[in-house]
């Protein structure tokens, strides 16, 4: 009567092993494709609104912190511009 395990040769234990190393496998693979689509819909997302400048905020500082309704005060914004000029 021939054996119902698909692989005689191997031992039971040495096939849980491989079944577990390809389920980790796979985890890993889905893993990084799911990645690798969050990045290039970030990428995606950052390019649609081409007229916009490319530059990142270094420091926001206001005189006061608290403004009352009918008050001003003077806001200095530090930026880097990250386009080719």
């Amino acid at each position: 009567m021939p054996s119902r395990i698909p692989f005689p040769r191997f031992p039971k234990k040495r096939i849980k092993m491989l079944i577990l190393i390809s389920v980790i496998a796979l985890a890993v693979i889905a893993s990084a494709v799911v990645l690798i689509g969050v990045f290039y819909f970030q990428q995606e997302q950052n390019q649609q609104n081409e007229g916009a400048p490319n530059v990142k905020f270094i420091t926001f500082e206001a005189k006061k912190k608290e403004i009352a309704v009918g008050e001003s005060t003077t806001v200095l914004i530090n930026v880097r511009s990250s386009e080719d000029k």
